[in-house]
């Protein structure tokens, strides 16, 4: 995008450039900042609640359906003492 953009512009009067550039990066960004937030909601709802929430309306939960566990390794958990997750927020 930005090797074309550069070539159409570069026989423009710096003006122009200048203003046709600033609007193809407004419209760069806010697709991208929209396709993170897409990305975010979305990870947010499978993951919800310590299930994944299936597309279909249907969810798994670890006892039911251990092939989609989510959550950490029994041996990370042995490992970190975090099996009961943070009991202390202070910094060390």
């Amino acid at each position: 995008m930005i090797r074309e953009t550069d070539r159409v512009a570069s026989g423009w009067p710096a003006d122009q450039a200048r203003e046709e550039l600033t609007e193809v990066c407004l419209i760069n960004t806010d697709s991208v900042l929209s396709s993170w937030w897409q990305l975010a909601a979305l990870l947010v709802a499978k993951y919800s609640d310590g299930y994944i929430n299936l597309p279909d309306g249907h969810y798994s939960t670890p006892g039911i359906d251990p092939i989609r566990m989510i959550g950490y390794p029994a041996d990370w958990l042995m490992n970190t003492d975090y099996g009961w997750g943070p009991v202390s927020y202070e910094m060390k």
